[in-house]
């Protein structure tokens, strides 16, 4: 069956008033891949780059353009890797995860470059790929890395499109807080960093 991934994601549907869902969806995956990794040290970072820098004189932040969430979990592996590459995966089933959230980051995204660090076979590795929705995953490259590179998987989510930029929280306080409200769960359980 061949399949027209471009198609497949214009029927999924994320409407205007909720364009972080693609960053809950991505900071609840590195949730899930930190609880993977077993540690107890996990880390999740998130940047918000915006379409320009203020100026001194400026009173308002501008307009979010691409999201950066970074963390310490169990990374790209070949099972979550081929997870990632599977449209409604069942691999994570058992968390509740029905395999299609990664679509609504290309929903309110133009583009996603995945790069992550994991231990395999006694062996560390990097994975980087690109994911869009004229090629779903491309552009894939893997390589040993020296065993003493941090473990650590960068989700970078570029290009916010425009009709989810005027409903896009832009303070920094309001997007933290919605993060915590949509992962709440996650807190109340101790399963989140």
């Amino acid at each position: 069956m061949k399949m027209n991934f471009k198609g497949l994601v214009s029927l999924h549907t994320l409407p205007k008033t909720t364009p972080l869902l693609p960053l809950y969806e991505a900071v609840i995956n590195s949730i899930q891949s930190i609880e993977d990794a077993h540690i107890t040290n996990g880390k999740i970072e998130i940047v918000i780059e915006r379409e320009k820098q203020m100026n001194l004189f400026e009173q308002w932040e501008t307009d979010v353009e691409n999201i950066v969430i970074m963390d310490n979990g169990i990374g790209f592996n070949d099972d979550n890797y081929n997870s990632f590459d599977t449209y409604a995966s069942e691999f994570k089933i058992q968390k509740g995860c029905k395999g299609v959230g990664r679509i609504m980051w290309l929903k309110a995204f133009c583009e996603v470059s995945v790069e992550s660090v994991f231990a395999q076979m006694d062996k560390k590795k990097r994975r980087k790929f690109l994911f869009d929705t004229n090629n779903a995953v491309h552009d894939m490259s893997m390589e040993e890395v020296d065993g003493d590179v941090p473990r650590v998987t960068q989700i970078r989510l570029m290009g916010l499109r425009g009709q989810y930029k005027g409903s896009c929280p832009k303070r920094i306080y309001t997007i933290a807080r919605n993060i915590l409200n949509h992962c709440f769960t996650y807190y109340v359980l101790g399963k989140a960093p």
